[in-house]
């Protein structure tokens, strides 16, 4: 009879896979479940890395606006600094022009003693005296034939002991001269 079918129906005994067999296939099921693992853990620490690295985004252009904002304000500050400073710049009066006009509109033989000169409205107050009313004459005509004095009032004329005349001279200045 035949042999075989008997050694089928009795078991033999399985046989043994070596240990290096049976470590490396456990080893090799403990690496893919740490890779496994490491994979969901990676991709969540990215997503975790995006969102912060979005946030920072956020803030850096938060800042920026508020950079901008101050620049904005600050060179909004200097612009009104600047208009201020034009304005200031076109109403300054030059009062040494007046003192040039004087100059060359002054008789030589005329001592002014006292000068008050009101550059908001060009109001001028000279007080003065000279040798004789001839003089005084000379000066006053001077001052009536310039074009740049209007409104000319000669008082106070008075004698003092030394026999001076003493007089003040009012006029208004145009104001374009102490802007030149």
């Amino acid at each position: 009879m035949p042999k075989e079918p008997f050694a089928r129906i009795i078991p033999k005994p399985r046989p043994k896979t070596p240990f290096s067999v049976s470590f490396l296939f456990y080893f090799a099921i403990l690496l893919v479940i740490i890779s496994i693992g490491g994979f969901f853990f990676l991709e969540s620490q990215i997503s975790s890395q995006r969102e912060r690295k979005e946030e920072l985004e956020r803030q850096i252009v938060e800042l920026e606006g508020e950079e901008e904002k101050k620049l904005e304000e600050e060179i909004l500050s200097f612009g009104e600094k600047i208009k201020i400073f034009k304005e200031i710049f076109a109403n300054h009066k030059i009062s040494s022009n007046f003192l040039s006009l004087l100059e060359s509109s002054c008789h030589q033989k005329v001592q002014l003693t006292s000068l008050n000169l009101a550059t908001e409205n060009g109001r001028v107050n000279l007080q003065g005296k000279t040798e004789s009313f001839q003089t005084l004459g000379e000066q006053f005509l001077i001052f009536s034939e310039n074009e740049k004095l209007e409104n000319l009032i000669l008082s106070n004329i008075s004698l003092d002991r030394e026999g001076k005349i003493n007089f003040s001279l009012i006029f208004s200045l145009l104001l374009e001269v102490l802007k030149k």
